[in-house]
C-alpha cells in the first residue's frame, strides 16, 4: 500500500526523500514511456544504488532502461547509451 503525503512528512528525512523520489520516478518516467516506449531512460545517481527498492522496482517494471552509480567511467555511460537492444525489458 502506498503511503500517504501526511504519512510521509511524519517519517524522517532521508526515508521521505527515497518514498517521494519512488513517486516521482514512477510518475516522471510511466508518462515519458507513454509519449515515447522507445525511449531509454537511465537514472544515474551517488545516493541511490542498484539495490535500492526504488531502483529496483523501476528496472523490474521496465520504467527505466538502467542505472548507473557514482563514482562512473565515463565508458559505463556511453556502453548503457549505445546498447542496440533493451535486452530483458523487451
Amino acid at each position: 500500500m502506498e503511503a500517504s503525503r501526511a504519512e510521509i512528512y511524519q517519517e524522517d528525512s532521508s526515508n521521505r526523500f527515497k518514498k517521494l523520489f519512488a513517486m516521482l520516478l514512477d510518475a516522471i518516467s510511466s508518462s515519458v514511456l507513454l509519449i515515447n516506449p522507445d525511449i531509454r531512460i537511465i537514472i544515474v545517481s551517488g545516493y541511490f544504488y542498484r539495490d535500492d527498492v526504488a531502483i529496483r522496482k523501476a528496472l523490474e517494471q521496465k520504467l527505466i532502461w538502467g542505472f548507473i552509480g557514482k563514482p562512473f567511467f565515463h565508458e559505463e555511460i556511453l556502453k548503457a547509451v549505445k546498447t542496440p537492444t533493451c535486452g530483458d525489458r523487451c
